[in-house]
């Protein structure tokens, strides 16, 4: 059976992000996703299915925050532009 977050998440390596496990690789606290853009640095944190927060950080400020679950928050980072110039938020 395809668990559609796992899918998501793993829609989000395909599309670049680096994922890494925080705690024990076989029960972690949660997942960290990071992307590199130039001008940009993307993170996603993965608390558990319904509880994600996501932000963009441009020039030292955070951009672009969301949160919910899995699969709104794949959502909304894969519309977010990969492509500069970057906008921080204040």
């Amino acid at each position: 059976m395809d668990n559609p977050d796992v899918t998501a998440l793993l829609g989000l390596v395909d599309a670049g992000w680096t994922g890494e496990p925080v705690g024990d690789l076989a029960a972690p606290v949660m997942l960290v996703y990071h992307r590199t853009l130039p001008g940009a640095e993307d993170e996603v944190l993965v608390i558990d299915a319904g509880k994600v927060r996501a932000c963009r950080r441009v020039g030292g400020s955070v951009t672009l925050p969301v949160s919910g679950t899995v699969a709104e928050v794949v959502a909304a980072v894969a519309a977010w532009p990969t492509v500069g110039p970057f906008e921080a938020v204040s």
